[in-house]
């Protein structure tokens, strides 16, 4: 079998982290098992440990990628830091709020 492209592992641990999303919600983090993520991802336990090694690297991994999505001020810019401070705060609020948020 041929080794997955860059894009095609990243499709697959995306599609685990939004099925975590939805599985963490509906029955808690302490009640998930990897098997229920990666029924609810549509793929293998072993693809699923393939890329997290256990609910804690997916948590964290969960939380990379919201925090990621928020925008932060070019480190060049002569901001001052309570307004990076405060631009940060703002952007961490609207991602708490946005749907399928965890």
């Amino acid at each position: 079998m041929a080794r997955k492209t860059k894009e095609e592992s990243q499709k697959t641990r995306d599609g685990i982290l939004d099925a975590a999303e939805r599985v963490f919600l509906e029955k808690g983090v302490g009640t998930t098992a990897m098997a229920d993520l990666a029924d609810a991802a549509g793929v293998s336990r072993g693809a699923v440990y393939g890329h997290y090694k256990n609910k804690i690297e997916v948590c964290l991994a969960m939380c990379d990628r919201a925090f990621g999505q928020i925008e932060v001020p070019d480190e060049n810019a002569r901001v001052p830091a309570l307004d990076i401070l405060l631009r940060a705060g703002m952007g961490f609020l609207r991602q708490c709020c946005e749907p399928g948020s965890v």
